[in-house]
C-alpha cells in the first residue's frame, strides 16, 4: 500500500468513511482553486480527477497542477482509459468496471494502461467499479454494464465480492446521482 491509499485508510479508520470530490477536468475550470481550499477546509480527504468523456491530456494536466497550487489533498486519477492519464497526479485509481459486458472497460483497458502507468510511476490504488441503478449517462452507454435495479442487488454484491477476490482493495458504487434509487451499504459478501 502505497502512500496515498495509506491516508485513505488511515482516514477510514479513523473517522469510519471518507469524502473524495470529484473533478471532471472539461467541466471544473471555473473555480477550481476556491473549490480544492473549500473541500480541504472541510476535511475531504483527496480529489480524483477525471470523466467519462475526457480527451485533453493537456486539460488534464492543467486540472491536477491547478489542484496542487491550491491546496494539499492528494490528486487521484479515476480515469476513462489512456487519455486520463497524467504524470502530475499522486495516484491513480488503477480500476476495473466489474459490471461491464465489455471485456475492454474489465481488463483490456487496464492491460493497454498498465505500462504507462509503470512508466510515470504513478501509486496504484486496485479498485472494483460498480454501476448501480437504471441510468443513461456516458459511462453507463459506452461501457454497457448490467446495472439494473433492486432484483438484480445479489449480482452487484456478487461484482463487489469478485473484485475483492481478484485484489482490488476498493470497492466504488456509482449511480451518477441519476438512478432511479440509489443502493448504500451494501454487503462486500
Amino acid at each position: 500500500m502505497g502512500p496515498v491509499e495509506s491516508i485513505l485508510q488511515k482516514n477510514i479508520e479513523k473517522q469510519g468513511c471518507i469524502h473524495l470530490a470529484l473533478f471532471d477536468p472539461e467541466k471544473s475550470a471555473k473555480n477550481l482553486k476556491t473549490a480544492c481550499m473549500a473541500l480541504e477546509k472541510l476535511g475531504t480527504t483527496a480529489i480524483m480527477v477525471g470523466g467519462s468523456t475526457v480527451t485533453s491530456t493537456q486539460e488534464l494536466d492543467e486540472t491536477i497542477r491547478t489542484i496542487k497550487d491550491s491546496c494539499t489533498l492528494p490528486a487521484i486519477l479515476f480515469p476513462n482509459g489512456l487519455s486520463g492519464l497524467s504524470r502530475f497526479a499522486d495516484a491513480i485509481f488503477f480500476m476495473s468496471l466489474l459490471n461491464s459486458s465489455q471485456t475492454h472497460y474489465i481488463t483490456g483497458a487496464q492491460a493497454l494502461g498498465a505500462p504507462v502507468v509503470k512508466r510515470l510511476k504513478l501509486e496504484t490504488i486496485p479498485l472494483g467499479y460498480i454501476l448501480v441503478g437504471e441510468s443513461e449517462t456516458a459511462v453507463s452507454s459506452i461501457s454497457r454494464a448490467g446495472v439494473g435495479d433492486s432484483p438484480h442487488r445479489w449480482r452487484r454484491n456478487q461484482n463487489s465480492s469478485t473484485g475483492s477476490s481478484v485484489g482490488r482493495r476498493r470497492r466504488f458504487s456509482d449511480s451518477h446521482g441519476n438512478s432511479s434509487r440509489t443502493e448504500r451499504n451494501w454487503p462486500d459478501r
